[in-house]
C-alpha cells in the first residue's frame, strides 16, 4: 500500500517551527502530521483536524493530539467539539524563530478589546462591517465576541436582527 501526499504552498515558517520540534522533541509520525496541520492552520478546530486526519471519531484523536499536549508543544481551548487546538506561544517564544504574530490565535479579551478599538474609530456598524475589518479571523470568533460584549454591557445593538447595528455603550 503506498500513500501520496501533494504538497501545497511551502511555508517557510511552518518548515522553521517543524524543524525546531524535530530536534527538541521525540515525536511519532502521527504526531508530526498533526503539528504539521496545526501549525499550517496555526489555530484549527479539533472537528476539521479529525476531518483533515479523516478521523471517523474524534476519541481517535486522542493518539494524535494527546502527546503534543502533554510535551506541551500545542494548548488546547474550549470543550468537546469547540475545542481549538493551537502552537504553544511559550514554547516557541523561548526558539526565537522569528514567527509573525496572527489574529487567527488571538485570546477571547483581546478580540473583544480590538472590538471595541474598531467601533471607536469607525462608530455604529454591522457585524458584516466589524467583520470585514477584521478579515484574518473567523467570522464565528467575532460573532461570539460581539455577543458577549452586548451581554455585558460594553455595546449597544440597535435595529432588527438583518439591519442591527453595534455601537459603544456610554460606560467604554
Amino acid at each position: 500500500m503506498a500513500v501520496t501526499v501533494y504538497s501545497g504552498i511551502v511555508d517557510t515558517e511552518v518548515i522553521s517551527i517543524l524543524d525546531y520540534i524535530d530536534k527538541h522533541y521525540r515525536l511519532t509520525q502521527k504526531e508530526f502530521i498533526a503539528l504539521g496541520l496545526i501549525a499550517t492552520e496555526k489555530k484549527i478546530l479539533s472537528t476539521q483536524l479529525a476531518t483533515k486526519l479523516q478521523l471517523a471519531q474524534e476519541d481517535k484523536m486522542r493518539s494524535w493530539v494527546g502527546p503534543l499536549i502533554e510535551k506541551g508543544v500545542i494548548i488546547s481551548q474550549g470543550v468537546k467539539k469547540g475545542t481549538e487546538y493551537l502552537l504553544n506561544p511559550e514554547l516557541f517564544s523561548q526558539a526565537r524563530l522569528d514567527i509573525k504574530p496572527s489574529l487567527k490565535t488571538i485570546e477571547p479579551y483581546k478580540l473583544e478589546a480590538l472590538i471595541i478599538e474598531d467601533l471607536r474609530y469607525n462608530g455604529k456598524s454591522t457585524m458584516q462591517e466589524i467583520m470585514k475589518r477584521l478579515p484574518e479571523l473567523s467570522s464565528s470568533h467575532i460573532q461570539k465576541a460581539v455577543y458577549q460584549l452586548v451581554e455585558r454591557g460594553d455595546l449597544l445593538p440597535e435595529g432588527g436582527k438583518r439591519n442591527r447595528r453595534y455601537t459603544l455603550s456610554k460606560k467604554k
